[in-house]
């Protein structure tokens, strides 16, 4: 039976299909089994805590709030903490966003503007690689996206549900990432100015949506405080400089090819200054205002780093930037939206190879750029039931106890030379302690090379320490 499809469904099919082809190349970056620090801790605290009381007690010690790690904790405790998994709890939010293009870009501000809005999520350089990891950022760049649509929508419509989502995003958010947080105070200030001019009305349901938001993140708001006093005492960030700054944006469209950074930034510049074009001669305001909204939002957060980073101390890292990008691709695709044909095919086709480029170095970090696969096999095939794995960067060794059963795990300096073991196996980390030639004489042992390996970002040379 033929079927004849509308043109407005031909376009939404093909919408659903573009977003169906990310999902199947975000996934095709899960089978492996690497995982770095911070995807190490997460793995760590889903095993550890078995409630969402105990979850969030230990998270109030953490510098985070505690929503991603509720979100993992009933798939974990149904299925375990399988990397894949994990991973694909990840890659759904990144569709998630994705899908606004369906339900919000594509009636609100046209077929040119969705396609663009879903490809610009896809293959900003610095989403491939977070979309995978087993940390918050994705479900905050969701939670970011969602409020600012909502605050379009509550501005335009105001239906309830509008304001109910816009709530529970914003706080969801808060509840997510604290630069997810900012990112909302941002979306709430320029709700409030474009609700002054335009929409007086609704500013008592401005007010009331920002009294439910604290409310709702009132029981929080003890810990919050005590996280920002111990950062302010300690935390491992650099200081931020002017170097520092720009790289931020560098980071944003940093690709390995010469020049295609800079003319992805181009591309940015070019579509700031048609927003800027189209608001100076008062063209489109309604279109214009809420893609320049993307922008001011991410330049907003990074300012609210800075300046935080000033007053206290250094906290903001570029890639807390990352909750921001589904706004950034928002106001991309609307400014960029009305070039002519032949242009709008041109900047399409540049976008998927930088989306190709992308892929090629994030398929590179996830299966080919480090050790671990060689270093498990090794250990597999090497590790005796009397044997014992000692290391010496002290700082990875819960990531360590992701590999190998922590029984197996020693530090270097905790190590009992006289324990009868039939084989010590040691992961020496540069410039790190290591062990005494004269406590490995005297209990009668022999260190021998064995060759380079690695774990994710830490490389290490093994050394087979045995009886004579």
């Amino acid at each position: 039976m033929k079927i004849n499809l509308t043109g407005k469904q031909k376009e939404y099919g093909f919408l659903w299909l573009l977003i169906a082809g990310f999902g199947i190349v975000y996934l095709s970056l899960c089978f492996n089994n690497n995982v770095w620090t911070d995807e190490a801790f997460t793995i760590e605290l889903l095993k550890e805590y078995h409630s969402f009381g105990e979850i969030a007690a230990y998270t109030a010690r953490d510098v985070h709030p505690p929503l991603y790690y509720w979100i993992l904790y009933p798939f974990a405790k149904v299925l375990g903490t399988r990397l894949l998994m994990l991973k694909v709890l990840s890659i759904l939010p990144m569709l998630f966003t994705m899908v606004f293009g369906v339900t919000f870009v594509r009636p609100r501000f046209g077929f040119k503007s969705s396609i663009l809005y879903i490809i610009m999520i896809g293959v900003i350089p610095c989403s491939m690689e977070y979309a995978v990891q087993v940390r918050m950022y994705s479900w905050a760049l969701l939670f970011v996206t969602a409020c600012g649509i909502f605050a379009v929508s509550v501005f335009e419509k105001g239906r309830i549900r509008d304001w109910i989502i816009l709530i529970l995003s914003g706080t969801a958010a808060a509840y997510t990432h604290y630069f997810a947080f900012a990112a909302v105070l941002w979306i709430y200030g320029f709700l409030f100015l474009a609700l002054c001019f335009r929409q007086r009305k609704k500013l008592l349901w401005w007010l009331l949506s920002v009294v439910v938001s604290v409310l709702l993140y009132l029981p929080w708001a003890l810990s919050l405080i005590r996280q920002v006093r111990n950062v302010s005492e300690s935390y491992w960030i650099a200081e931020i400089t002017g170097e520092v700054i720009w790289g931020y944006f560098d980071w944003l469209f940093e690709m390995d090819l010469p020049y295609a950074t800079l003319m992805l930034q181009i591309l940015f510049g070019i579509a700031l200054l048609r927003v800027i074009y189209q608001l100076i001669h008062r063209k489109e305001l309604a279109d214009m205002l809420p893609a320049l909204l993307g922008l001011l939002v991410l330049i907003g957060t990074a300012a609210a780093g800075v300046i935080i980073s000033n007053l206290m101390r250094p906290v903001f890292i570029a890639r807390y930037l990352l909750p921001c990008i589904g706004l950034l691709a928002l106001f991309f695709a609307v400014a960029m939206r009305n070039l002519e044909k032949k242009t709008y095919i041109a900047l399409l086709v540049f976008c998927m190879l930088v989306g190709l480029l992308d892929y090629k170095k994030t398929f590179h970090q996830e299966y080919r750029a480090t050790y671990t696969a060689q270093t498990e096999q090794f250990f597999e095939e090497n590790l005796g039931p009397n044997d014992m794995i000692a290391y010496n960067f002290k700082e990875y060794g819960f990531i360590y106890e992701y590999y190998w059963d922590k029984e197996k795990l020693q530090y270097v300096e905790d190590v009992d030379l006289s324990r009868n073991y039939d084989t010590i196996w040691f992961l020496d980390t540069h410039f790190n302690p290591e062990f005494s030639q004269e406590e490995l004489m005297a209990q009668n042992y022999t260190m021998t090379y064995v060759g380079n390996y690695g774990i994710e970002h830490d490389e290490f040379k093994i050394y087979r320490i045995s009886k004579n």
